[in-house]
């Protein structure tokens, strides 16, 4: 528990040294000392860090003879946001120790709002001297007084509260059809667990001509509070120092690498066949040879003329003389044997078609091909692919980069694991066979997490019902 008091006038501190309270931990902060002395030390408490899981803010508002003065209550609430602003508000009871109207409590109470406080609830005596317990539900915008719960479960019946969440196509996260129906892996996602929990989603298209610009203007509409919830996940350790709320993680997203297929063709023969080949021309040689020696008419037995036989074909002319016929009886012999022995060694030849493995890092560097990727490659990879991250030559968006793939069949993609599962998937040639596969090699891993606004008071809610449907899904 945390004691707040705006000045220590407030609070008689003794109350808290007694034995019925001693045993709960506590600290208390004087905002008015604080801001004489300089000192808020006290504020860089662990558990100041992330109020809502670990304290709950018991303020104490000092008595004035004018009464409550408004606008010193929301100097106090921004106060308190100040010591956690990006962080989801903790439930707060604040104390008003002197007479309040209820046109001041509403003030107070729609304020408390307007700066992420959905349990906020004030204490005051009312006419009857008893205490009183006053809230506000944005939901049903209706003020609840003389509740006796503190923090009453405003979350229960939102109304169809609207969502504000981003839109951006990207295929396939996110997609509008003819119909202007969206759809998509992660908004798909997003979308059941807001209409789980009650609430009805706006969508807030972004135009942009990259994915970094995309990215930086979700972000940063987050922090301002102009979207609840992102329907695109992050990467946690990329965001960390904003000022965003990271909601639960997702899953593990790998950047994976699209490489086209390239295929090569092999030839397995038998070496005998080179042998068959090589001793052509020396059977030739030698039977032009024994013509000579016998001679042989040299009108008729050219190198032609023995070609001719041992191929198969017949003689072009009448041999009179019976060692002519002789020894054209032994090159037809000879052909019949030999192109015999060499078609069925030729019969064995074996084509066989190959994939060029793509499947390290090394061998797409060693081919010589592009990189590409629509993210930035200034962050530090610790893996064996960060040489290969850090030649990438950087494109606007994914699609772009998918189509430098298919365009020159000589270059690689580098991007999202579920961009590069659908793109492979919807890319295929007029055989329906695919054009591109994803390599082995997988880079970057991180934790996806899904973004809320700064100090959405939503978190708790959002991630119970998230676990609850991967509970369902598994």
């Amino acid at each position: 528990m945390t004691i707040i008091v705006n000045h220590a006038t407030a609070l008689d501190q003794r109350t808290f040294q007694s034995q019925d309270v001693d045993h709960i931990p506590l600290i208390i902060v004087d905002l008015h000392l604080m801001k004489i002395t300089g000192d808020n030390r006290s504020l860089g408490m662990a558990h100041f860090k992330n109020p809502r899981k670990t304290t709950v803010y018991v303020i104490f508002f000092t008595k004035k003879e004018e009464g409550t003065k408004v606008n010193e209550v929301f100097d106090l609430l921004n106060s308190l946001v100040q010591i956690a602003p990006k962080q989801p508000r903790p439930k707060s009871l604040l104390i008003l120790l002197d007479k309040c109207s209820h046109e001041k409590l509403k003030a107070i109470l729609k304020y408390a709002w307007s700066l992420k406080f959905l349990d906020l609830s004030i204490l005051k005596l009312n006419a009857k001297n008893k205490t009183t317990f006053n809230s506000y539900n944005p939901f049903t915008k209706s003020y609840l007084h003389g509740a006796r719960t503190i923090f009453p479960d405003k979350l229960i019946d939102v109304k169809h509260y609207p969502m504000k969440v981003d839109g951006f196509t990207m295929k396939p996260y996110f997609t509008i059809d003819r119909n202007n129906q969206t759809s998509g892996s992660h908004f798909n996602y997003v979308k059941t667990i807001i209409k789980t929990l009650g609430f009805s989603e706006v969508v807030v298209m972004k135009n942009h001509s990259n994915v970094e610009e995309f990215t930086e203007s979700v972000i940063r509409d987050l922090e301002k509070n102009e979207l609840t919830i992102s329907t695109f996940a992050f990467y946690s350790w990329r965001f960390e120092n904003r000022d965003f709320v990271q909601g639960n993680f997702i899953d593990i997203s790998q950047m994976s690498i699209i490489t086209p297929i390239i295929k090569t063709t092999s030839v397995y023969f038998s070496f005998v066949i080179l042998l068959y080949i090589l001793s052509f021309p020396l059977i030739i040689f030698v039977f032009a040879m024994v013509s000579k020696v016998l001679k042989f008419d040299s009108k008729i037995w050219s190198i032609l003329f023995i070609f001719q036989v041992l191929i198969g074909l017949s003689s072009p002319v009448m041999l009179r003389k019976s060692y002519e016929k002789g020894t054209f009886l032994l090159i037809s012999v000879l052909s019949i044997i030999y192109l015999n022995l060499f078609f069925s060694k030729f019969a064995d030849m074996q084509f066989v078609v190959n994939e060029l493995e793509l499947n390290t890092a090394k061998d797409i560097l060693d081919s010589g091909m592009k990189v590409y990727s629509a993210f930035s490659n200034s962050s530090p990879d610790p893996y064996e692919s960060n040489s290969l991250f850090s030649k990438a030559e950087k494109v606007d968006i994914h699609e772009e980069c998918v189509k430098k793939v298919i365009e020159t069949q000589f270059s690689v993609c580098i991007a999202p694991r579920a961009f590069a599962k659908y793109s492979v998937k919807n890319n295929v040639d007029s055989k329906e066979e695919p054009i591109m596969k994803i390599s082995e090699v997988s880079i970057r891993p991180g934790y996806n997490h899904f973004a809320l606004e700064k100090a959405s008071p939503f978190v708790e809610k959002l991630i119970e019902s998230s676990e609850k449907l991967k509970s369902r899904v598994l």
